[in-house]
């Protein structure tokens, strides 16, 4: 029976750090246009609401100015009906004025009412759109009145599902029944009318850092909720997400655009910076020193993947929107209710010329530069100057298996651990045999040579293979490896008739791409190779010796 002696792979571990200049700027992005134009909106849209020394604006029928009567410090409107006489009278506004269907209209009134006899009496509330003239919808009425109301306030009525895109005009009217009773009368009064757009106030409420990933979910926490934290090295990308409060009224879908800002605070503080670069809130782009980051896969405004440890604001339900690579931003996914707060994925970098520790803060304003109402929280991280790191160790360095028996396989193992430091987009792990002929070599004549198992290319699905021969082949062992093991490359797991294998390549051929995971940018990952040799029955006796090299790079 031969026995082959063999054989000592001589591995060599190479590090290629490929590190893109942090300051390059995405030469594919287009700047995002937001085709809304949002006019100017008014406290009360109304001329003239509480009949301020006369009833200028409205025109009266079957009313009067009433000087002397009044809720506040003026006038006000009146409806007279005397014995056995029913009059109905208005106060109508000259001028429309025009509303989106998605505004959040609300609608006020004070309105008082005197008596005597039998009579009664009502109120009214309408509005009619300019094209439909007289067409009058009743937005709030009172019961009808059989007594006397001292000033009686209707309060805050949402009256927006009456309104569509359009222009409209208000109408006051009451209706006042007389009675039959000798000295029988109805007077009413309506004063301090409002129909108000009341606009949602916001509140940066809650945010977290965490690490980037390229998808729309995002990678490890990087610190608890509202806290600070450090980046780990000099260029290093990361994600924010962060919540901002809806209050007062409903925000209904892409009601607002707003805007990142960034600061760098200085002396002072994320509320009241004082001398950094910038000095003052700067809107963030993808040049800033704090820039947005273009990840490969999601897209700008894509629907953000919820996470488990995103961001919370008490019991408050959260309401998620959009991953954001560019200014300006909006609640596009859903409307936002009050009492509710919406979520959105903000994809950063540090993008300094020069490793620079400073400490930036951000904050969300309105697209006009309009400061929000409140800022509960304000997030705040600090660059590092240290460099991005990338190191290999191969285990062991040199491999020898024995002796080596025809027909009769054997395996041995090896393990690439990679630590990597400061990394966004991962990396790859490379593998190449230095002989262009074959792995092995008879150590006392290179012209011999062990046969190698067809080399492995990773193109498509790859090409590794469970039909095995006499000779040289390696996989990826599933056991052992945490970076990101390819099934389709290596097989479904390691048992015989699954696992795949192929021969190592002439030149370097990616075996693990590593790209998902926080531990593909910051941590240690391992994948352990697994060699199978089987000797030819001819194949000539003697020692064997080769050489590998593994190569692992930072992915582009």
């Amino acid at each position: 029976m031969n026995k082959h002696r063999y054989l000592n792979f001589i591995i060599i571990a190479v590090v290629v750090f490929v590190w893109a200049a942090h300051n390059c700027l995405p030469i594919s992005k287009s700047f995002k246009i937001f085709p809304e134009i949002k006019r100017a909106q008014a406290v009360n849209y109304l001329t003239n609401p509480s009949f301020t020394g006369g009833a200028t604006g409205w025109t009266l029928s079957g009313m009067t100015y009433d000087g002397a009567v009044y809720q506040d410090a003026a006038g006000s409107v009146q409806t007279y009906a005397g014995k056995k006489t029913s009059v109905t009278g208005t106060a109508t506004q000259n001028s429309y004025n025009s509303f989106l269907e998605t505004d959040p209209v609300v609608f006020s009134t004070w309105w008082r009412n005197t008596r005597s006899g039998n009579g009664n009496i009502q109120f009214f509330a309408e509005i009619a759109e300019i094209n439909n003239p007289n067409n009058w919808t009743t937005i709030w009425s009172s019961a009808i009145l059989y007594g006397a109301n001292d000033w009686t306030g209707t309060g805050n009525i949402d009256v927006s599902n009456y309104f569509g895109t359009g222009s409209y005009r208000l109408r006051l009217r009451v209706v006042a029944n007389g009675g039959p009773a000798t000295g029988s009368f109805e007077t009413g009064w309506f004063d301090n009318v409002n129909l108000d757009v009341t606009l949602p106030t916001f509140n940066q409420s809650a945010y977290r850092f965490f690490a980037n990933q390229d998808s729309t979910d995002v990678g490890d926490y990087l610190a608890n909720q509202n806290a600070t934290t450090t980046l780990s090295v000099a260029g290093a990308a990361f994600r924010l997400r962060m919540l901002l409060h809806v209050d007062a009224n409903n925000l209904p879908q892409s009601g607002e655009i707003f805007k990142l800002q960034f600061v760098d605070k200085g002396a002072g503080t994320c509320a009241s910076p004082s001398g950094g670069a910038p000095a003052t809130y700067t809107d963030v782009s993808t040049s800033t020193v704090i820039a947005y980051k273009n990840n490969t896969s999601p897209s700008d405004g894509d629907a953000l993947a919820s996470n488990g440890d995103d961001p919370i604001h008490g019991i408050d339900n959260i309401v998620n929107q959009t991953y954001e690579e560019l200014n300006n931003f909006t609640n596009s996914i859903a409307a936002i209710s009050a009492g509710e707060d919406g979520k959105w994925d903000f994809s950063l970098f540090d993008n300094n010329s020069f490793p620079t520790a400073a400490t930036y803060c951000f904050r969300v304003v309105k697209s006009n530069g309009n400061v929000l109402d409140t800022y509960d929280v304000r997030p705040e991280i600090t660059t590092s100057t240290a460099s991005p790191g990338l190191t290999l160790t191969i285990d062991p360095l040199s491999l020898g298996v024995g002796v080596l028996i025809p027909n009769n396989p054997t395996s041995a193992t090896s393990t690439a651990a990679v630590y990597v430091n400061g990394v966004s987009s991962g990396y790859n792990l490379q593998i190449k045999r230095d002989d262009a002929s074959s792995t092995l070599d008879l150590t006392t004549d290179s012209g011999i040579n062990f046969p190698d198992l067809t080399p492995w290319d990773p193109s498509g699905n790859g090409n590794a293979t469970t039909s095995l021969d006499a000779n040289l082949s390696f996989r990826i062992r599933q056991s052992g490896t945490d970076a990101n093991y390819s099934s389709t490359w290596w097989g479904a797991n390691d048992s015989n008739g699954t696992a795949k294998y192929a021969g190592l390549p002439a030149t370097s051929q990616q075996v693990i791409n590593c790209n998902s995971g926080s531990s593909c940018n910051n941590g240690t990952t391992t994948s352990v190779i697994l060699y199978r040799l089987d000797a030819p029955i001819n194949q000539p006796v003697g020692s064997y010796d080769g050489m590998i090299t593994f190569t692992a790079l930072v992915n582009p």
